[in-house]
C-alpha cells in the first residue's frame, strides 16, 4: 500500500498543533503499514469511521477535538495494491462549531464538507477528494514524519492519472505541458524508473538533458534525494555543458545571445535603420538560418549537414510558417549570418549550432535520452541529440509549447515529422492539461487568450490546448501606470516586473530609482513568481494589436509573436497578476479580456513573510536561481538584498579554483570585500592544488601567501612527483630554487636525492652537518659504480667508520690521516679507497707529511703485487699526474715501480728521454762506472727498449 498526503493537509494544521498532529498521524501510519488493516485495536481516544454516502472516505478521530480525513482506494499501480491518502486535518474547537463551514482557515477552498448539528458529516463534495485534482505527495520513508515534511526542499509527488500514463504508455514520448504541469517531475520519474530497472530495460547509459543550470541542478538534487541504492547510470547536463565535455570546448568559446549582441553592435553601428530588434535578428539566425533542418520546399529533415547554414535559396523560399521576413530582409539576415560565422572563425569561437554539427560526427551513444524543455533547442540541436540514442524508441522529450518566444523557433508539428520521416516512428504525444502552480483566474485568462490567438492568427498544431487549474487562490488586477507600486515590487523577492523588450525596459528603468527587477520577455522565460506585474505588454504594440483585431492578419504568423509575448508574461504569475498599462481606455487587448480583469487602482503588494531572516532567505534563493540562469546583474542585486554581496564573486573564484585557474582566483581574492574570507580561500586554493597533484603550485601559493599550510604534505607530494618523473627539468629547477629561497636546505637535499643529483645533495647535507643525509647522498653517488658489488651495504657501513662523520678530506686529530689514507694504510682496501675517491677524495695529500698518497702506497707500503696493482689502477683512473718531471727523483728510487708505470702508460716517454739526455750530458765528464750515471743510462735504455718494442708491435 502507498501512503499519500495532500498539500492541503499541511496547510490545514495550525502551527501550534503541527507536532501533535504529525506524531499521531505517524502512529496511525505505522499501524496501517505494519498490520495492513484498519481494525487494529487503537488506543483510547483513537477511532476510525467510514463516511456514509462517500466513496472510500474515512474519518480518523485523533481525540475529541481533532480529526483527520483520508481516502482508502483499492486500485493498484506498480503492482502495489491500493493507496491511503491523508486529505485534511479538521479541528473542532468550540469557536468554529457551526452547521456549515470551511475547514482550512488559510485557504479559500470551496465548502467541500457540510456538518450537521452533531458535527457528523451530512454531505461532501467528492470532486475535492479526487487525488487527480490535488497536489499529493508520496510518503516514501518514515523520515517524512521525523523531519518537517512540508518544509523539505523536495517532495516526492504522487502522479495523477494523466501524468502516470506518460510513464507506462508506448514510447517514444513527447510530453507537452505548461510550467506547473509536472513535465520535469515526469522526466525525472522516468529516469528513476529506468535506472532502478536497468537490467530489465537492458540499458546502461542514460543522458538527462535540460535547458539551463538551474533546472539541471534541481533535477539532479531530486535525483539524489529520491533514487534507491544501486548502480548510477545517468548523466545530467545542460546542452552547453554536454557539448563542452564531449567536444573539449571551453564555455568561454561558446557564443550565445549576449556575445552575438556584442558582435552585432560592433559590426553594424547604424543598426537603428533596421525595424527588428537584435533579439529578433539573433532568433532568425540561430533558429532558422543555422538551426532549421529543412532542405528545399518540402517539410523534411534533410538539410545538408556538411554546411553551417541552410542554403540561401532554401531560406528565400521558406514559407511564412517558418520565417515571416520579406525577401529583402532575408537577404540581409543571411549576409549577417555569414559575417557572424566569419567572426566566430576569426576568434576561435563557436555557437551551439556549429558544435551540434560537430557532435554528429562523434561516436557518442546512449541507451536512453531524456530531454526536458526541448522547446529551447533548435531543430539542428534536437536532431544532433536524438541521433545519439541507439534505439529511437528510447527517447523521452518534454516541452512547454506555449513558450515559443525564444530564439529556436520550435515547432510541435515538426517534432512529429522528425520521428515519422527520419526515424520511422510515430511519437506518442501526451498533453498535460492540469496546472498545479498558477491560480485559477490566471489559468482561465491564459486559456481564453490562447483561444484568441487561435481565432485571430490560427494555430500551428497542438500548441493551443487548454489547461485546468488546481490552485484556486489568486487575483488578476488591472491598473494604470503606478511607479510607487513598481518601486515597492522591486524590493520583493517574490515579485517581478515584466516588459516586452529591452527598449521598453530601458525606458522604464529611466523612470525608476532602482534599476533592477525589470525583466524582458526573453529574460523572464523560465522564471515564475507569486506576483507578476506586466508593464505595457499590450500598449507597447498598440498599432499591431489594432491590426490583429481588425482581422486583417488571419494566418499571418509574424503577428503570432505579440500573442506569445503577452501569454508568456501573464503565465509567469502563480498567485497574483497585475496588468499595468498606460493605455487602458483604447486598448483592444484589454477590451477583449475585460471579463477576466479586475480594475483596481489601490493594489498593494504584501510580502509573504515580514520576518527579516526569511526575507533574506528568499532573496538568496532568488539570487542563486538567477545566477544559474546567467542573469548576473539581477542575481547580484538579489544577493545584495540577501546580505551576501560577494556571493557571485565567491562562486566565480571557486569556479576558477575548481578549474585550476589559480592565477585568476588569486587576483579575485585581492578584492577587499573578501578580506574576511581570504584565509579560507587561500587554503581552498592549496587544498585543490594538492587534490590535483599540483604540489609545486601549492608550494608557490604558500610562498605567495606567506604561509606554510600543509607544508609537510606538499613536500611529500613533490618528492613522489620527482620519483615518478612528473616534472620537467625546468620545473625541477624552479622547485629547487623555490626551496633554496625559503632556505629549506634539508628539503633541497632530499629533493636532490630523489632527483639522483647526489653530489649536490651531499654538499647541502655537509653544510648542514646532516649526517643521515650525508650518508644517503654518499650511498647514492656510489650505487651506480658499485651496484654489482655483493656486499655493497657492508662496505658502506665500513666507509662510515672510516670517514668518521667528517669532511671526506679532513684529517683526524688522532691518527693524522684522512679517510682516503685510512682506507689505504689501515684497511689496505682498494674498494673502500675507490669509494672515497668517487666521493671526492684527494690523492694529492701527504701521508703523515711525507709522501703523496700514490707514492706512499707504491714506495713505502709493503703491499702484495696484486694489491699494489689495484691501487695503481685507481690512481690512474682518477687521473693522478705521474707525468710530472718533479716526481722523477722518486722514480729513480725503484726501477721496478718505474717499469710498472711505463707499462701502465702513464708517462710521456719523450719528456723523460729528453730529461735523461740532459742529465747525462751534465755527467759527460764522469766515468760510465759512476753509479748515478749508470742508473741514468739504465733508465734511458729501459725507455728506449720499450719504445722499440712498441714500434715493432
Amino acid at each position: 500500500m502507498k501512503f499519500l498526503i495532500t498539500d492541503y493537509f499541511f496547510k490545514s494544521i495550525p502551527i501550534e498543533k503541527n507536532k501533535k498532529v504529525l506524531d499521531k498521524l505517524y502512529f496511525f501510519y505505522n499501524t496501517i503499514k505494519n498490520y495492513k488493516i484498519l481494525s487494529y485495536n487503537l488506543p483510547k481516544g483513537f477511532w476510525i469511521k467510514k463516511i456514509a454516502g462517500a466513496n472510500s472516505l474515512y474519518e480518523f478521530r485523533v481525540d475529541s477535538g481533532d480529526r483527520i480525513f483520508f481516502l482508502l482506494n483499492s486500485f493498484s499501480r506498480d503492482d502495489i495494491e491500493g493507496n491511503l491518502i491523508f486529505l485534511i486535518y479538521s479541528s473542532h474547537d468550540m469557536a468554529i462549531k457551526k452547521a456549515k463551514r470551511k475547514e482550512i482557515d488559510e485557504s479559500s477552498l470551496k465548502e467541500f464538507i457540510i456538518f450537521d448539528q452533531e458535527d457528523n458529516i451530512e454531505s461532501i463534495d467528492e470532486n475535492f477528494f479526487n487525488y487527480n485534482n490535488l497536489i499529493t505527495y508520496e510518503i516514501i520513508d518514515d523520515s517524512h514524519f521525523i523531519e518537517n515534511f512540508y518544509n523539505k526542499k523536495y517532495k516526492y509527488y504522487y502522479l495523477n492519472d494523466e501524468q502516470y500514463s506518460c510513464l507506462v504508455d508506448l514510447p517514444p514520448h513527447f510530453i507537452a505541458g505548461s510550467a506547473g504541469s509536472g513535465k520535469s517531475t515526469i522526466t525525472l520519474r522516468k529516469l528513476l524508473n529506468l535506472e532502478e530497472n536497468y537490467e530489465f530495460y537492458d540499458i546502461s547509459k542514460i543522458l538527462y538533458l535540460t535547458a539551463n543550470r538551474y533546472l539541471k541542478d534541481n533535477s539532479f538534487e531530486q535525483y539524489l534525494e529520491f533514487r534507491k541504492e544501486g548502480k548510477k547510470i545517468a548523466d545530467f547536463f545542460t546542452l552547453k555543458e554536454f557539448i563542452c565535455q564531449k567536444l573539449q570546448v571551453s564555455p568561454k568559446q561558446i557564443v550565445e545571445f549576449n556575445k552575438f549582441k556584442e558582435f552585432f553592435l560592433l559590426s553594424y553601428p547604424n543598426r537603428r535603420k533596421f525595424n527588428l530588434s537584435i533579439e529578433e535578428i539573433y532568433s532568425e539566425i540561430n533558429g532558422i538560418i543555422k538551426g532549421l533542418m529543412i532542405k528545399g520546399n518540402a517539410d523534411n529533415w534533410n538539410r545538408n549537414l556538411n554546411q553551417r547554414t541552410i542554403t540561401l535559396e532554401d531560406y528565400l523560399n521558406l514559407s511564412s510558417k517558418y520565417s515571416t521576413l520579406d525577401k529583402e530582409n532575408r537577404m540581409f539576415f543571411y549576409e549577417v549570418c555569414l559575417k557572424f560565422n566569419q567572426w566566430l572563425d576569426d576568434n576561435n569561437l563557436f555557437d551551439l549550432n556549429d558544435l551540434s554539427l560537430t557532435l554528429l560526427k562523434k561516436d557518442i551513444q546512449f541507451d536512453f535520452i531524456i530531454i526536458d524543455e526541448v522547446q529551447d533547442l533548435t531543430e539542428l540541436q534536437i536532431f544532433a541529440l536524438t541521433s545519439l540514442v541507439k534505439n529511437k524508441e528510447n527517447l523521452f522529450l518534454a516541452g512547454d509549447i506555449h513558450q515559443m518566444i525564444n530564439a529556436t523557433f520550435f515547432n510541435f508539428e515538426r517534432m512529429k515529422n522528425l520521428f515519422y520521416s527520419k526515424y520511422n516512428k510515430k511519437v506518442n504525444i501526451k498533453i498535460l492539461s492540469k496546472n498545479y502552480r498558477s491560480c485559477k483566474k490566471i489559468v482561465d485568462l491564459a486559456n481564453y487568450f490562447a483561444e484568441l490567438r487561435s481565432s485571430y492568427i490560427g494555430n500551428l498544431g497542438s500548441d493551443d490546448y487548454k489547461e485546468i487549474a488546481i490552485q484556486k487562490d489568486g487575483e488578476v488586477n488591472l491598473t494604470g501606470i503606478n511607479l510607487p507600486l513598481l518601486e515597492k515590487a522591486q524590493n520583493d523577492a517574490n515579485t517581478a516586473i515584466v516588459v516586452s523588450d529591452t527598449k521598453t525596459k530601458a525606458e522604464l528603468l529611466e523612470q525608476l530609482n532602482n534599476k533592477h527587477r525589470v525583466f524582458s520577455i526573453q529574460e523572464i522565460k523560465g522564471l515564475e513568481y507569486s506576483n507578476i506585474i506586466c508593464y505595457n505588454l499590450s500598449s507597447t504594440y498598440k498599432s499591431q494589436w489594432e491590426k490583429i483585431f481588425s482581422k486583417a492578419t488571419k494566418h499571418d504568423q509574424k503577428y503570432r509573436k505579440y500573442f506569445n509575448i503577452f501569454y508568456v508574461g501573464i503565465t509567469r504569475a502563480q498567485e497574483n497578476l497585475i496588468i499595468m498599462e498606460s493605455n487602458i481606455e483604447n486598448n483592444k487587448v484589454l477590451k477583449e479580456l475585460h471579463n477576466f480583469l479586475t480594475p483596481n487602482n489601490n493594489i498593494n503588494i504584501t510580502k509573504n513573510n515580514n520576518d527579516t531572516l526569511n526575507e533574506k532567505e528568499d532573496w538568496l534563493k532568488e539570487g542563486i536561481k538567477l545566477y544559474k540562469l546567467e542573469q548576473l546583474e539581477e542575481a547580484q542585486y538579489a544577493f545584495e538584498k540577501a546580505g551576501e554581496p560577494t556571493w557571485i564573486l565567491e562562486r566565480d573564484l571557486e569556479n576558477d579554483i575548481s578549474q585550476l585557474n589559480f592565477r585568476n582566483a588569486i587576483t579575485k581574492l585581492s578584492n577587499k570585500s573578501l578580506k574576511s574570507k581570504e584565509v579560507s580561500y587561500r587554503k581552498l586554493i592549496i587544498d585543490t592544488a594538492i587534490e590535483n597533484n599540483l604540489f609545486f603550485t601549492a608550494a608557490e601559493c604558500n610562498r605567495s601567501f606567506g604561509i606554510a599550510y600543509k607544508d609537510k604534505e606538499i613536500k611529500e607530494g613533490i618528492k613522489r612527483g620527482v620519483l615518478e618523473n612528473k616534472y620537467t627539468q625546468k620545473e625541477l629547477q624552479k622547485i629547487i630554487q623555490l626551496y633554496k629561497e625559503k632556505k629549506d636546505s634539508n628539503f633541497v637535499g632530499d629533493l636532490l636525492l630523489k632527483m639522483k643529483r647526489f653530489n649536490e645533495a651531499l654538499v647541502f647535507y655537509q653544510n648542514l652537518n646532516n649526517i643521515p643525509g650525508v650518508r644517503l647522498a654518499r650511498c647514492g653517488i656510489l650505487e651506480d659504480y658499485f651496484k654489482n658489488l655483493p656486499n655493497f651495504q657492508d662496505k658502506i657501513a665500513e666507509l662510515d667508520e672510516i670517514i668518521l662523520n667528517k669532511n671526506i678530506n679532513s684529517f683526524d686529530k688522532k691518527d693524522k690521516l684522512s679517510a682516503l689514507q685510512r682506507a689505504l694504510l689501515v684497511k689496505n682496501d682498494p674498494i673502500l679507497f675507490e669509494m672515497i675517491m668517487y666521493l671526492g677524495g684527494n690523492l694529492n695529500t701527504f701521508v703523515k707529511g711525507k709522501e703523496l698518497v700514490p707514492f706512499y702506497c707504491l714506495y713505502t707500503m709493503k703491499l702484495s703485487k696484486e694489491l699494489q696493482s689495484k691501487f695503481l689502477d685507481i690512481f690512474i683512473r682518477f687521473n693522478f699526474n705521474f707525468n710530472n718531471k718533479l716526481f722523477f727523483p722518486m722514480y729513480l728510487k725503484n726501477i721496478l715501480i718505474f717499469k710498472l708505470l711505463i707499462h701502465k702508460k702513464v708517462f710521456d716517454l719523450n719528456i723523460y728521454q729528453d730529461m735523461l739526455d740532459e742529465m747525462l750530458n751534465n755527467l759527460a765528464d764522469i766515468s760510465n762506472n759512476n753509479l748515478e750515471k749508470r742508473k741514468l743510462i739504465l733508465y734511458k735504455n729501459i725507455i728506449k727498449n720499450y719504445k722499440n718494442k712498441k714500434e715493432n708491435l
